[in-house]
Parts: C-alpha cells; sequence; structure tokens
C-alpha cells in the first residue's frame, strides 16, 4: 500500500542549502555600501580604493563579485576576503567549477578592519544594514565513512577551512551502523543547531529525512535546513541539486552552498509498503528551480 503526503503547506517541505534563491534577502538599493582605501601590500604605503556594495567588492578597478564571496577574516595588519569565484568555461549552463581566491587587504587601524569584514559579512548573506554582525553558524555533521569509495572523512578534512571562511562551526559525528542518523535526529534537540550537513551518498539523505519525519515535531522540524557534501558513489541528489542551482557537480561547489546559506525547498514522497514501514525521499523541482 502506497500513501502520498503532499501538504500545500511551504513550511511541510525541507529546506536544502542550495545557493538558488534570489528572492532571498534584502539585494541591490535596501544594502548600504562602503568606500575607502587599503594598502594592497604590507609595506607599501600605496593606497587603493576599495568599495563594496550588494553586488561587487571593487579593488581598484578589479571586480569581486558579491555572489562569490562567503565572508572575511581580520589579520594582525588588516583582513582578508574569502572568494570562491567559477572558472571561465565549463558545460551547459553551470559555468565552471569554483575555486578559492584570498583577497587580502592591508590597514593598521584594527577598528577600521574589523568593521569592513562585519560589512563584508553582511553583504556575503545578504543581511540589512545595522542587523547584529553575522554570528558564527554552528552545524551538526554526520559523516559515512563506508559510502563510496570510503574518502567521506577526507573530503570533511578539506571543507574545515571552507567553513571557517565563512563562520562556521561543525560537531563531526562519523557514522557506525545503519539507521544511525535516523534514530539520532528523531530524538536530538535541533535548536542547539543551525543545520544539518550530510557528508555521504544519497542513502544518509533519506535516513536524515526520514528521521524528520518521526518526530512528533516534524512540522517545525522539517524547516532546519540542511546541506549535503558528495560522498557516496552515485551521488544522484547532489547531481540534481547542483543542476537546479546552476552550479558544476564538485565537492568545493556543493560546499559553497552551504556556505552562502540559501536554500531552496524540495518536495516530499512519503509512502508506507504492507507491514506498516514508512519511508521517505525528496527530490528538487528542475521546472521551477528558483521558486520555494
Amino acid at each position: 500500500m502506497a500513501s502520498e503526503r503532499n501538504d500545500d503547506d511551504e513550511k511541510a517541505r525541507p529546506l536544502l542549502w542550495d545557493g538558488n534563491n534570489p528572492s532571498a534577502g534584502h539585494g541591490g538599493s535596501n544594502i548600504d555600501s562602503l568606500r575607502s582605501k587599503f594598502n594592497l601590500y604590507s609595506n607599501s604605503s600605496k593606497e587603493v580604493d576599495v568599495s563594496i556594495s550588494a553586488g561587487a567588492l571593487m579593488v581598484g578597478k578589479i571586480r569581486y563579485d558579491v555572489k562569490d564571496i562567503v565572508g572575511a577574516t581580520t589579520t594582525k595588519n588588516g583582513f582578508v576576503v574569502h572568494s570562491y569565484p567559477k572558472a571561465a568555461g565549463g558545460c551547459c549552463s553551470s559555468g565552471g567549477a569554483r575555486s578559492y581566491k584570498s583577497i587580502r587587504l592591508f590597514c593598521r587601524d584594527s577598528n577600521k578592519s574589523q568593521m569592513w569584514v562585519t560589512s563584508i559579512c553582511r553583504f556575503a548573506r545578504d543581511l540589512p544594514p545595522g542587523s547584529n554582525p553575522p554570528g558564527v553558524r554552528k552545524m551538526l555533521c554526520y559523516v559515512n565513512p563506508f559510502s563510496g569509495t570510503g574518502s567521506a572523512p577526507q573530503m570533511m578534512e578539506r571543507a574545515k577551512p571552507m567553513f571557517q571562511h565563512a563562520g562556521i562551526e561543525p560537531t563531526i559525528i562519523e557514522t557506525k551502523k545503519a539507521n544511525q542518523v535516523r534514530e539520532d535526529i528523531a530524538k536530538l534537540n535541533l535548536e542547539e543547531w543551525d543545520g544539518v550537513i550530510i557528508v555521504s551518498g544519497d542513502g544518509l539523505v533519506v535516513e536524515y529525512i526520514n528521521g524528520i519525519m518521526d518526530r512528533k515535531d516534524w512540522e517545525s522540524a522539517i524547516a532546519r535546513p540542511f546541506g549535503v557534501i558528495p560522498g557516496g558513489s552515485g551521488n544522484g541528489l547532489v547531481h540534481s541539486f547542483n543542476h537546479v542551482a546552476e552550479e558544476a557537480i564538485d565537492e568545493i561547489s556543493s560546499i559553497f552552498h552551504i556556505l552562502k546559506g540559501k536554500t531552496h525547498r524540495l518536495d516530499l514522497l512519503s509512502y508506507e509498503i504492507s507491514g506498516g514501514a514508512q519511508s521517505s525521499s525528496s527530490s528538487s523541482s528542475s521546472s521551477s528551480p528558483s521558486s520555494p
């Protein structure tokens, strides 16, 4: 016997980080801008004009798109902006793969540097002017060392510096048995976390959603966003997610979605088979990728 849950309420659909929600945030004219002068080299007295708005960080005549920036951090003599631009070219509409680029600016005034770091982080997260500085985001990360080629733990190690760039603090749990994630998620206090990250193949994603649906408070719990780093063999769900977000199908692009913090709602199908066993699966809609 099969039954389908088809709730019209948008809140009853799981939230995935996929970086493709243009309706989120505040955008263009509602965000302030900054302009100042900084040094490009620590031992140089020559300054360059630097400005940032909702669209771009301009360093002299060089443009860096804010949509590629995930955050900034202070240094002892200035600050560093963390960006993951796409390479030129690439197949279809996704463009090329993303790679890390740091933008270093030097300043002797630590207060000025901190003000710019706070503002850049606001722009990167599409937060309004005057809002509280973006805080550390606490993420619960499930890593499946048995999925695919067994490379999920190495993927998590490579992701750690990226998380630091965006102010994410991960708590990492390596799974040891089947249904561990489902059992955990069904009983955890999810209010302790800003989201859940799954480093595995499709199976652990289904476990996570089943755990959510096992909860009495599933209607509110399902609004907790989650992200997937492809650590399985086929990674069909990540292929679908990244295609909808017009991103390359690779590890860094998947992590980038999580760093930016924008979400996209997924369709959820729940069914029961004879004997009472219940399962859930998710899929993203390629027909209208930008709508929630």
